[in-house]
């Protein structure tokens, strides 16, 4: 009888867990302090990533064409308070061969802000880029972090900053459930070491960062784009989460907004 209740605890415990594991865990203050919550009338709508005091780097995808009505939270793992770390967004340059009804493809935009932020060890930091053109192997971890849903038939989104430690897959991989819709020269995907169960992003997340540890240095090499996961939208099948490549953008689109600041 005694091994029958720790079996039944066992089972319920493992049940309980699953049942949070798309965004992993609850982040930790100043562990993420590159991430930026994207937010439209004071509303989180997507992720995004510092990578100066002036600019944030987010999904094309996030944005509308009233472009004057965005805003950043930053420096924080709950959005609870409305008007704490708050930054206008003063311009939104997306990319110019951005393709919605082509799967997210050049689904890259950076984020000019109103005023600079002040960077803090503990908790504000920029994040590092990869180098232009840099590939990334298949079957390495990465780390994505974001206030998104923790259930993909849920929209509600998560107060507190989640993050998950998800693995790279080859582009063949990629290829094998998404076909025509992966465009593997602009864009990348990421899944749960063990296929079978969901971890990963979710509604909420698009812009998010998908960063790696690489030459010493955590860099942002992916943004949180789609999925079909998201909403049950497909069967019951599990499948990888496409981020837009950041490496194939780091000069001819980053550095040309910079100029033009």
């Amino acid at each position: 009888m005694y091994k029958l209740l720790i079996l039944i605890y066992l089972n319920y415990a493992a049940a309980a867990l699953e049942s949070r594991i798309i965004n992993g865990r609850d982040a930790l203050p100043g562990e993420f302090g590159y991430i930026v919550s994207v937010q439209k009338y004071f509303n989180h709508i997507c992720g995004g990533s510092i990578i100066n005091e002036y600019n944030v780097l987010t999904a094309a995808s996030c944005f509308d064409d009233n472009r004057k009505i965005y805003f950043i939270q930053y420096g924080l793992v709950k959005l609870t308070a409305k008007n704490v770390n708050v930054i206008h967004v003063r311009d939104t340059l997306m990319h110019e061969h951005f393709e919605p009804m082509n799967s997210n493809k050049h689904d890259i935009a950076i984020l000019k802000l109103s005023s600079p932020l002040t960077f803090d060890s503990s908790s504000v930091t920029p994040i590092s880029l990869p180098t232009q053109g840099e590939e990334f192997k298949g079957n390495t971890w990465a780390r994505i972090s974001g206030w998104g849903s923790v259930d993909d038939m849920d929209e509600a989104l998560s107060k507190h900053l989640q993050t998950a430690t998800i693995y790279i897959l080859s582009m063949e991989k990629c290829k094998i459930p998404y076909g025509w819709s992966f465009h593997k020269e602009s864009q990348m995907c990421a899944n749960n070491k063990k296929p079978e169960t969901r971890r990963g992003a979710s509604t909420g997340d698009v812009g998010s960062p998908l960063v790696k540890k690489m030459r010493g240095r955590i860099r942002l090499i992916g943004l949180f784009s789609w999925s079909f996961n998201l909403f049950g939208t497909h069967d019951s099948k599990i499948y990888p989460d496409v981020f837009t490549k950041v490496s194939h953008y780091f000069v001819s689109h980053l550095l040309i907004f910079q100029k033009n600041q």
